[in-house]
């Protein structure tokens, strides 16, 4: 299967296709999505040909790459501290935004929008090491896959075991 995702700066479909497995057998699912742009819209109908019900919440600090589209819940935030995220607990949290160290602010919120189980996906997660450190502050997990150190392209994705 493929969900033609741009790869480069965006997701790729070797990043997605790789967590889809470890995702719960449920009937629905529910998504957050940090840093919206081409890819929103293909997660979204990818994930709603796997599932029955999909709550898919986006956040971006660019209005120009928010999504407009009825059945995903966008939000428009001016810096990681001030943004307020939906209250929902999340089944997959995928880390793409906002561009630079900044997105290194989202672990100490997504604790409570988490739980164990929880997997995060975290794209160009070499590019600064606070997003590593960060992610370890908060959270234990088991780490699913960990693709390109010292790469342009690198991703971590992990499972999480416990709230710290």
């Amino acid at each position: 299967m493929t969900i033609q995702l741009l790869g480069g700066w965006s997701y790729c479909d070797q990043q997605i296709l790789e967590i889809t497995p470890h995702l719960k057998k449920e009937k629905n699912i529910k998504i957050l999505e940090l840093g919206s742009g081409d890819s929103t819209l293909k997660l979204y109908n990818y994930y709603n040909s796997l599932y029955e019900s999909v709550v898919f919440h986006t956040c971006e600090s660019n209005k120009n790459y928010l999504c407009n589209h009825e059945a995903i819940q966008s939000h428009l935030y001016e810096s990681v501290q001030n943004c307020d995220l939906p209250e929902e607990v999340f089944d997959l949290v995928l880390v793409d935004g906002p561009y630079g160290e900044s997105r290194k602010y989202w672990y100490s919120k997504l604790g409570k929008f988490s739980r164990i189980g929880t997997i995060i996906h975290i794209d160009d997660v070499y590019h600064f090491d606070s997003f590593i450190e960060e992610l370890d502050k908060y959270f234990e997990y088991d780490i699913l896959f960990d693709f390109g150190k010292g790469q342009h392209n690198c991703w971590r994705t992990v499972k999480v075991t416990k709230v710290l």
